[in-house]
């Protein structure tokens, strides 16, 4: 009996937004043809839910140093064969990896990659110059998977040539109770969390009058949006979609 090729996804903080969306799509879909296995740290079991039955998920459920609890799980069950898919926090198993467990590893990018075309969004960005350093080390991946052709040119420039685009996935669907107002409707959808920082989008348009501000998504930050946003009629939040 031929026995299925293994993919072990790492993905140290599993949580709703678009990486958990892109895993479940690559993962269900390898899962087909090769035996696939999550490992992760998650405290909600119920976004488990989309994953098919025959993907078998890890969960080491820690609050701190969640990254080395999963890359030991990921070592304990791993053989040479295994390809190790990177969804986050590149930097620590491809290091790992090289010093301990020479297996491929295969990564995909899930933040800004700074190249020309984007040069206004990453001067915005936190740490640029630490991000650029990490970059650097993606060089011991076997490949790249990346959402933009103009990254693919980025790291062929670095001398990283394994690297390919896949675009991200999208499905347009038209949300319930959405009511047209003749105003201009602004979004924010994304995770409610520090590095995305809907704090400065809402405290940035809030007392701009003839517009509505749509807020979705979910996290930690829900509690402070809602609270600045108190009183606000034009501010309307939706559940994470």
């Amino acid at each position: 009996m031929k026995i299925k090729k293994e993919i072990f996804f790492y993905y140290p903080v599993l949580q709703k937004g678009g990486i958990l969306t892109t895993l479940i799509i690559y993962a269900n879909y390898l899962s087909n043809k090769y035996k696939i296995k999550i490992f992760t740290s998650c405290s909600n079991k119920g976004l488990f839910k989309k994953f098919n039955s025959n993907i078998e998920i890890i969960n080491i459920n820690k609050k701190k140093f969640n990254s080395l609890f999963v890359i030991l799980a990921i070592y304990k069950s791993k053989n040479k064969n295994t390809i190790i898919f990177s969804m986050q926090n590149h930097f620590l198993i491809l290091l790992i990896n090289k010093i301990f467990f020479n297996n491929k590893v295969v990564i995909r990018t899930s933040s800004i990659i700074p190249n020309k075309k984007n040069s206004l969004e990453a001067s915005n960005y936190k740490n640029i110059t630490i991000k650029k350093i990490v970059i650097r080390f993606y060089h011991l991946a076997s490949h790249i998977i990346t959402f933009s052709k103009d990254n693919v040119a980025y790291f062929k420039s670095l001398g990283m040539i394994n690297s390919s685009c896949v675009y991200n996935f999208f499905k347009k669907e038209t949300p319930k109770n959405f009511k047209k107002i003749k105003k201009i409707n602004i979004f924010f959808i994304g995770r409610f969390t520090f590095e995305k920082d809907p704090l400065f989008f809402l405290e940035n348009l809030i007392d701009i009058p003839k517009i509505n501000i749509h807020l979705v998504g979910d996290g930690s930050l829900l509690k402070q949006l809602k609270t600045l946003s108190s009183n606000k009629k034009n501010i309307f939040f939706q559940k994470y979609t």
